[in-house]
């Protein structure tokens, strides 16, 4: 007997690779699925893959990385968020009703936003390190 592709992501035993997403200034916010990674996750779970340096020397241009979906970040989490249909991965910290997105890369600017117009995507869990990992992981699935 072998598992489907849903049924693999409903027993935990894959994640989906929905796409790419800015580690610099906020930018579109495209999500396409690409696959299903062959790696333990739960429910909520989601993979992207990192583009920029915003977040460099922590989180690199190639890096996959894992988030949560649901989960409300701690301050100085690492959060993919959404602002006016534009999308970044930064340290995120709330300032009563503004949010602060902080980069890990002194190059980036701070950011500043209304808390009402930032919507969180998803926690970074875990991360893959570089291309390479991606390339070598395989992929249970792919578009």
């Amino acid at each position: 007997m072998e598992l489907t592709l849903e049924g693999r992501l409903l027993a935990g035993l894959a994640i989906p690779l929905v796409g790419r997403i800015p580690a610099g200034p906020l930018d579109l916010a495209f999500e396409e699925a690409e696959g299903l990674l062959a790696l333990p996750g739960k429910p909520g779970f989601f993979a992207l893959v990192v583009e920029g340096d915003s977040m460099a020397e922590y989180l690199l241009e190639g890096d996959v990385v894992v988030v949560e979906r649901g989960p409300k970040p701690r301050p100085g989490e690492v959060a993919a968020v959404l602002h006016e249909g534009r999308t970044t991965l930064k340290y995120i910290y709330p300032k009563g009703k503004r949010v602060v997105l902080k980069p890990h890369n002194p190059a980036y600017p701070t950011l500043e936003l209304p808390a009402e117009e930032v919507e969180v995507q998803g926690v970074f869990r875990f991360l893959l390190r570089g291309q390479e990992a991606l390339e070598n992981l395989r992929l249970l699935w792919r578009f």
